[in-house]
Protein backbone atom coordinates (compact mmCIF):
# COMPACT_ATOMS: atom_id res chain seq x y z
CA UNK A 1 0.00 0.00 0.00
CA UNK A 2 1.02 3.71 -0.61
CA UNK A 3 0.26 7.05 0.26
CA UNK A 4 1.46 10.19 -0.70
CA UNK A 5 1.28 11.68 2.57
CA UNK A 6 0.56 10.85 6.13
CA UNK A 7 0.06 12.95 9.06
CA UNK A 8 1.05 11.76 12.69
CA UNK A 9 -2.67 12.76 14.73
CA UNK A 10 -3.36 12.36 18.34
CA UNK A 11 -6.71 14.57 17.90
CA UNK A 12 -4.89 17.69 19.55
CA UNK A 13 -4.40 20.87 19.19
CA UNK A 14 -0.81 20.53 17.24
CA UNK A 15 -1.34 17.79 15.48
CA UNK A 16 -4.84 19.39 14.45
CA UNK A 17 -3.03 22.42 13.09
CA UNK A 18 0.18 20.32 11.42
CA UNK A 19 -3.04 18.18 9.49
CA UNK A 20 -4.51 21.45 8.40
CA UNK A 21 -1.44 23.25 7.23
CA UNK A 22 -0.44 20.24 5.35
CA UNK A 23 -3.84 19.57 3.53
CA UNK A 24 -3.76 22.81 2.25
CA UNK A 25 0.05 22.26 0.98
CA UNK A 26 0.08 19.35 -0.47
CA UNK A 27 -3.23 17.57 0.78
CA UNK A 28 -3.04 14.42 3.59
CA UNK A 29 -3.88 10.70 2.59
CA UNK A 30 -3.89 9.26 6.18
CA UNK A 31 -3.71 10.10 9.35
CA UNK A 32 -1.59 7.80 11.95
CA UNK A 33 -2.56 7.54 15.42
CA UNK A 34 -0.35 5.62 18.00
CA UNK A 35 -1.81 4.69 21.04
CA UNK A 36 0.28 5.18 24.03
CA UNK A 37 1.30 4.20 27.22
CA UNK A 38 0.26 5.86 30.10
CA UNK A 39 2.59 9.31 30.43
CA UNK A 40 4.73 8.27 27.18
CA UNK A 41 7.66 11.07 26.11
CA UNK A 42 6.90 10.93 22.36
CA UNK A 43 3.07 10.42 21.99
CA UNK A 44 -0.55 12.11 23.20
CA UNK A 45 -2.88 9.80 26.02
CA UNK A 46 -5.94 11.38 26.85
CA UNK A 47 -8.47 10.66 24.38
CA UNK A 48 -6.37 9.50 21.63
CA UNK A 49 -9.55 6.70 21.23
CA UNK A 50 -11.18 9.59 18.95
CA UNK A 51 -8.76 10.19 16.46
CA UNK A 52 -11.34 7.33 14.53
CA UNK A 53 -14.23 9.84 14.45
CA UNK A 54 -11.80 12.95 13.70
CA UNK A 55 -10.51 10.84 10.87
CA UNK A 56 -13.96 10.30 9.33
CA UNK A 57 -15.07 13.98 9.78
CA UNK A 58 -12.00 14.51 7.97
CA UNK A 59 -12.54 12.07 4.86
CA UNK A 60 -9.45 10.34 5.61
CA UNK A 61 -8.04 7.33 5.74
CA UNK A 62 -6.87 6.29 9.34
CA UNK A 63 -4.13 3.73 10.69
CA UNK A 64 -3.68 2.87 14.66
CA UNK A 65 -0.51 1.64 16.14
CA UNK A 66 0.03 0.49 19.36
CA UNK A 67 3.50 2.12 21.03
CA UNK A 68 5.67 -0.86 22.71
CA UNK A 69 8.99 -0.99 24.44
CA UNK A 70 10.26 0.47 21.44
CA UNK A 71 8.67 3.76 21.55
CA UNK A 72 10.03 4.70 17.76
CA UNK A 73 8.85 1.36 15.97
CA UNK A 74 5.31 2.19 15.46
CA UNK A 75 6.69 5.07 13.52
CA UNK A 76 8.75 2.82 11.56
CA UNK A 77 6.22 0.32 11.03
CA UNK A 78 3.38 3.27 9.72
CA UNK A 79 6.21 4.02 7.25
CA UNK A 80 6.80 0.40 6.08
CA UNK A 81 3.05 0.00 5.44
CA UNK A 82 2.09 2.93 4.18
CA UNK A 83 5.41 4.11 1.98
CA UNK A 84 4.44 8.27 2.47
CA UNK A 85 6.62 10.48 1.05
CA UNK A 86 5.80 13.15 3.18
CA UNK A 87 4.82 13.14 7.06
CA UNK A 88 2.98 16.03 8.55
CA UNK A 89 3.93 16.62 12.81
CA UNK A 90 2.28 18.81 15.41
CA UNK A 91 6.41 19.40 16.90
CA UNK A 92 6.88 22.28 18.57
CA UNK A 93 9.72 22.69 20.80
CA UNK A 94 10.47 19.18 22.00
CA UNK A 95 13.67 18.22 20.47
CA UNK A 96 13.06 14.72 21.80
CA UNK A 97 10.24 14.18 20.10
CA UNK A 98 11.33 15.88 16.68
CA UNK A 99 14.89 14.22 16.64
CA UNK A 100 13.24 10.93 16.57
CA UNK A 101 10.71 11.22 14.37
CA UNK A 102 13.28 12.72 11.93
CA UNK A 103 15.52 9.99 12.30
CA UNK A 104 13.22 7.57 11.27
CA UNK A 105 11.91 10.30 8.75
CA UNK A 106 15.85 9.62 7.38
CA UNK A 107 16.20 6.07 7.23
CA UNK A 108 12.90 5.41 5.30
CA UNK A 109 13.55 8.15 2.94
CA UNK A 110 10.49 10.42 4.11
CA UNK A 111 10.00 14.60 4.22
CA UNK A 112 8.84 15.90 7.36
CA UNK A 113 6.66 18.66 7.84
CA UNK A 114 6.34 20.67 10.93
CA UNK A 115 4.47 23.48 10.92
CA UNK A 116 4.58 24.81 14.20
CA UNK A 117 8.26 24.01 14.39
CA UNK A 118 9.88 27.14 16.08
CA UNK A 119 7.14 29.40 16.29
CA UNK A 120 6.61 31.50 19.38
CA UNK A 121 4.12 29.52 21.66
CA UNK A 122 1.88 32.61 23.23
CA UNK A 123 1.22 33.60 19.25
CA UNK A 124 1.34 29.67 18.08
CA UNK A 125 -1.48 28.86 20.49
CA UNK A 126 -3.44 32.93 19.62
CA UNK A 127 -3.38 31.49 16.06
CA UNK A 128 -4.78 27.79 16.96
CA UNK A 129 -8.04 29.16 18.67
CA UNK A 130 -9.08 31.58 16.36
CA UNK A 131 -9.23 28.71 13.53
CA UNK A 132 -10.01 25.89 15.79
CA UNK A 133 -12.16 24.86 18.88
CA UNK A 134 -9.62 23.51 21.35
CA UNK A 135 -10.93 21.83 25.10
CA UNK A 136 -8.15 21.10 27.58
CA UNK A 137 -8.55 17.08 28.58
CA UNK A 138 -5.50 16.77 30.91
CA UNK A 139 -3.31 19.25 33.26
CA UNK A 140 -0.33 18.51 35.19
CA UNK A 141 1.18 21.67 36.13
CA UNK A 142 1.59 24.08 38.83
CA UNK A 143 -1.76 26.67 38.11
CA UNK A 144 -4.01 24.35 36.44
CA UNK A 145 -6.37 23.14 38.79
CA UNK A 146 -9.47 20.80 37.47
CA UNK A 147 -11.38 24.09 36.60
CA UNK A 148 -9.64 23.87 33.69
CA UNK A 149 -10.19 20.00 32.35
CA UNK A 150 -12.95 20.59 29.91
CA UNK A 151 -12.45 24.41 29.07
CA UNK A 152 -12.47 25.48 25.80
CA UNK A 153 -9.46 27.68 24.82
CA UNK A 154 -10.57 30.82 24.05
CA UNK A 155 -8.63 34.46 24.62
CA UNK A 156 -9.31 34.57 27.78
CA UNK A 157 -7.54 31.17 28.62
CA UNK A 158 -4.29 32.11 26.20
CA UNK A 159 -3.62 35.20 28.42
CA UNK A 160 -4.31 33.31 31.54
CA UNK A 161 -1.42 30.59 30.42
CA UNK A 162 0.96 33.22 29.19
CA UNK A 163 0.25 34.64 32.95
CA UNK A 164 1.06 31.19 34.07
CA UNK A 165 4.29 30.92 31.96
CA UNK A 166 5.14 34.10 33.62
CA UNK A 167 4.69 32.30 37.16
CA UNK A 168 5.23 28.97 37.30
CA UNK A 169 7.16 28.53 33.97
CA UNK A 170 4.03 27.12 32.06
CA UNK A 171 4.56 26.40 28.07
CA UNK A 172 1.55 28.10 26.79
CA UNK A 173 1.41 25.56 24.09
CA UNK A 174 1.64 22.42 26.61
CA UNK A 175 4.84 21.22 25.60
CA UNK A 176 6.32 19.96 28.79
CA UNK A 177 3.45 18.10 29.53
CA UNK A 178 1.65 20.86 31.44
CA UNK A 179 -1.86 20.28 29.85
CA UNK A 180 -2.90 18.04 26.86
CA UNK A 181 -5.94 18.80 24.78
CA UNK A 182 -8.34 18.13 22.22
CA UNK A 183 -9.47 19.71 18.74
CA UNK A 184 -13.41 19.09 18.56
CA UNK A 185 -13.48 21.51 15.55
CA UNK A 186 -11.80 22.99 12.82
CA UNK A 187 -10.69 23.28 9.15
CA UNK A 188 -9.59 19.94 9.47
CA UNK A 189 -13.00 18.50 9.65
CA UNK A 190 -16.46 18.38 8.26
CA UNK A 191 -18.45 19.10 11.56
CA UNK A 192 -17.81 19.17 15.09
CA UNK A 193 -17.28 16.39 17.89
CA UNK A 194 -19.83 16.80 20.93
CA UNK A 195 -18.46 15.33 24.16
CA UNK A 196 -19.30 13.97 27.37
CA UNK A 197 -17.04 13.60 29.83
CA UNK A 198 -15.92 12.60 33.79
CA UNK A 199 -13.15 14.27 34.97
CA UNK A 200 -10.86 12.51 37.23
CA UNK A 201 -8.84 14.89 39.44
CA UNK A 202 -5.96 13.84 42.23
CA UNK A 203 -5.54 16.88 44.04
CA UNK A 204 -2.66 17.80 41.95
CA UNK A 205 -3.08 16.81 38.09
CA UNK A 206 -6.18 15.20 36.41
CA UNK A 207 -7.35 14.61 33.34
CA UNK A 208 -11.15 14.22 31.52
CA UNK A 209 -12.81 10.55 30.93
CA UNK A 210 -14.58 10.72 27.98
CA UNK A 211 -17.84 8.55 28.15
CA UNK A 212 -19.67 9.25 25.22
CA UNK A 213 -18.72 11.05 21.68
CA UNK A 214 -20.26 11.78 18.74
CA UNK A 215 -19.49 13.59 15.34
CA UNK A 216 -22.68 16.35 14.55
CA UNK A 217 -22.04 17.44 10.72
Amino acid sequence: MTDDSVALFSGGKDSSYALARADEEFGVDTLVTVEARDASMMYHVPAVELTSLVAEAAGKGHAVYEEGDDEVEPLRDAFADLEPDTVAVGAVESEYQRSRVEAVCEEFGVDMYAPLWGADPADALREIVAEFDVIITAVAADGLDASWLGRELDDDAVEELVALRDEYGVHPMGEGGEFETLAVAGPHMDGRLAVEYEKDWDGVRGSLRVTEATLRR
